[in-house]
């Protein structure tokens, strides 16, 4: 029966996770990661904790993900890295929410968006942070040959090494909190304060016809979601059509004069504005 094919499959994951935490630097760690969160949340069995797991293993997974794109060789690599990964980050927070884990929900939002961060940023930080750490020979070993560049006669295993060598560094490094650790809900309630705002308001698109999602923290920590119907990235939405106008700006920027290339997709803007007031305002 399919419960029994889950739990088989789950059983194998779990296989491939201990194998993964035996290897240093592996480049699996990811995709095992968030295929068992992913499981464990499909079979969302209470008794065996599922709820537990599919948490901690989501965070995991997505905590991976971001350090994978953080040490991109290039920018370019780093995006279609972080475009690959995090495909059901939207459903991992509106499941976490629905079962009263806002922390956790907060928390994969905030890896996501770090991911974007370091996908603008690929490497910058990187030698920053080694640097900080006291580790100078190993930011110069960083900088002399990032993993994941393409180039010819690249060695995976030299790639999964230096990965490790950094990512241990980084770890036992403060730069860890501030690349790796989304901050918990206090911290953000915190800032609020400091700063004299009410709350923080992260916006999720929904994507093929499921509703957006608005995720608000307040200075008293409170966690609160909102559906928005509206809120589509997908498809013909003005978002998407304002993407893909982006993209082939940034294409044609190459041949034609920037004046001409920067007006395609800035045409896009005023529609994308509007939209964007009456959905999420």
């Amino acid at each position: 029966n399919s419960q029994r094919d889950l739990s088989n499959a789950i059983g194998r994951l779990e296989e491939a996770r201990r194998a993964v935490d035996q290897e240093a630097g592996s480049l699996y760690a990811t995709t095992v990661f968030l295929h068992l969160a992913q499981a464990y949340r499909t079979r969302a069995d209470a008794a065996r904790a599922d709820v537990d797991d599919a948490v901690t293993y989501g965070l995991a997974g997505l905590r991976e993900h971001a350090g994978d794109v953080l040490l991109q060789g290039s920018d370019d690599r780093a995006l279609h890295v972080a475009r690959r990964g995090v495909d059901d980050v939207n459903a991992m927070v509106g499941w976490f929410l629905d079962r009263g884990r806002e922390a956790a929900a907060v928390g994969a939002i905030e890896l996501s968006r770090g991911v974007v961060l370091y996908a603008a940023t690929a490497g910058a930080r990187v030698a920053e942070a080694l640097r900080l750490a006291g580790e100078d020979d190993l930011a110069d070993q960083w900088v002399a040959g990032k993993p994941g560049a393409a180039h010819a006669g690249a060695d995976p295993e030299l790639d999964s090494e230096l990965r490790y060598k950094v990512i241990q560094a980084i770890e036992k490094s403060p730069a860890e909190t501030w690349l790796l650790s989304p901050p918990p809900v206090g911290d953000i309630a915190g800032a609020l304060a400091a700063s004299g705002a009410d709350v923080l308001v992260y916006l999720l698109p929904g994507e093929d016809g499921a509703a957006g999602l608005a995720v608000l923290v307040d200075r008293e920590r409170h966690v609160r979601p909102f559906r928005l119907p509206g809120l589509l990235a997908d498809g013909d939405s003005p978002a998407a059509r304002f993407s893909r106008a982006r993209r082939a700006a940034d294409a044609r920027g190459l041949e034609v004069a920037g004046a001409a290339a920067d007006q395609a997709w800035k045409d896009f803007l005023a529609p994308l504005g509007e939209w964007a007031w009456r959905t999420a305002v």
